[in-house]
């Protein structure tokens, strides 16, 4: 009975972090937004989505219902799910290079 008691808590911290994640990453400027697919819409009005198609850190197909976005420079930059921001906020110019490329084909 304490197990599962122990194993849902777990879980729910869990969820509930991963859940924050995909909300709440910005700069304290406001510069920069990391969104899911639910508050894409509410990014900075004057900024152009990149209109990528694949996630640039993993090379998976955009998937409407799961995709992350995320500002910089003025250009909202799809990826396949929240997990990718953080990666992508690390090296910005590695993986914009790759969705201009991948833009080429």
């Amino acid at each position: 009975m304490l197990k599962g008691l122990f194993v849902a808590l777990i879980s729910a911290a869990f969820i509930f972090g991963i859940g924050k994640l995909s909300f709440a990453q910005h700069d304290q400027l406001g510069h920069e937004h990391g969104t899911s697919s639910a508050a894409a819409d509410a990014v900075s009005k004057e900024s152009v989505n990149a209109g990528n198609k694949i996630c640039p850190v993993s090379g998976d197909q955009i998937n409407e219902a799961t995709k992350a976005a995320y500002e910089y420079k003025g250009k909202i930059y799809n990826l396949c799910c929240a997990g990718c921001i953080e990666e992508f906020k690390n090296n910005p110019e590695k993986y914009i290079q790759i969705i201009e490329e991948e833009k080429k084909k």
